[in-house]
């Protein structure tokens, strides 16, 4: 079986088991292969639009003896599948604006799908407000720390007249802690002294901006203690 990091590892884990899925900018197809070899999905459309790592996705799918269920497409994000083709729709490894972008540029087939699962590995910020744009709802979030940097996880569902489509029972109209907790506390914990740190820099400038960037910050970090000490009680 094909290894995943543990990033990758915590993706595959939010594919709801028996959907087919498509993985959107697959590179090297590691992920659709783990997914059909722990029975997880019985069959994955692996997309990128590059052609070089398709052509070693090829390699790697064929090694594997997994061709029979995976299918390798060149495509620019969701261009070259059907409203409805799979399940699921995973995209990962790209920054968050990224990937709205994609959703956005083909949103009937992003809405068609069951589930999305996505991880964006920077710009998280405005990140979930962009999916509710979008007509999406988080629902299970999961964070993983690999090589000292914190990635999210989010499964996310459509939402149609104000009414959950899926049948995925984690999908809830509310931003869910991400799990593991003990992860997230380490990650709120070096996101309040990141902050903290900048709030130092700022505390000579008397400029009106460095002010109103000060009080941006420490009710920023007033928030995260608060989570902190919610997660401990």
């Amino acid at each position: 079986m094909v290894r995943l990091s543990k990033r990758l590892q915590t993706v595959a884990s939010f594919v709801t088991p028996g959907n087919t899925v498509a993985d959107v900018g697959c590179d090297h197809a590691h992920t659709g292969i783990f997914l059909v070899q722990a029975g997880i999905s019985p069959r994955v459309i692996a997309m990128d639009l590059r052609k070089g790592p398709l052509e070693l996705a090829k390699e790697n799918v064929l090694r594997e003896g997994t061709e029979e269920r995976i299918e390798l497409r060149l495509s620019d994000g969701l261009d070259k599948l059907a409203a409805g083709e799979t399940d699921t729709v995973l995209i990962s490894g790209m920054g968050g604006p990224l990937i709205l972008e994609i959703l956005k540029k083909n949103i009937q087939k992003a809405l068609a799908a069951k589930e999305l699962v996505l991880s964006p590995q920077s710009d998280l910020e405005g990140f979930p407000e962009g999916l509710r744009n979008l007509g999406f709802e988080i629902g299970k979030t999961g964070i993983v720390k690999e090589d000292d940097k914190f990635y999210f996880v989010f499964r996310a569902c459509p939402i149609e007249n104000g009414e959950n489509r899926s049948t995925v029972k984690e999908c809830e109209r509310t931003f869910p802690v991400p799990e593991p907790a003990e992860v997230w506390t380490e990650y709120l914990e070096k996101e309040k002294e990141i902050k903290r740190r900048v709030l130092k820099k700022l505390e000579a400038d008397n400029g009106e901006k460095a002010s109103l960037r000060r009080g941006e910050l420490y009710n920023d970090i007033r928030r995260i203690e608060d989570e902190i000490n919610r997660m401990r009680n």
